[in-house]
């Protein structure tokens, strides 16, 4: 079930991140907060691979004329060598 979230997640919004060509690769699920249930649920399947719960994130648009606040929910998994096959 895990693999059938992260290709379908890939499809969307999900990234995979790797520091650098020899360490590994880690997933980082990010939504709107308006998603909250939902990230809740994929956190609760990916939960094994993850160190830290999701956290709110603040973000402000400092764009001239613009000045809004977005808040979203992000989780990430660990960097660990079967996340590398996502990468590549």
């Amino acid at each position: 079930m895990q693999h059938q979230i992260i290709v379908g997640s890939m499809l969307g919004d999900l990234s995979v991140e790797r520091r650098g060509p020899t360490s590994n690769s880690r997933l980082q699920f990010k939504h709107s907060i308006k998603e909250w249930f939902y990230m809740e649920h994929l956190y609760t399947i990916m939960e094994e691979f993850c160190g830290t719960a999701p956290k709110l994130i603040h973000n402000l648009d400092r764009r001239s004329g613009r000045r809004t606040h977005t808040f979203s929910i992000m989780f990430k998994t660990l960097s660990l060598p079967c996340f590398n096959i996502y990468r590549e």
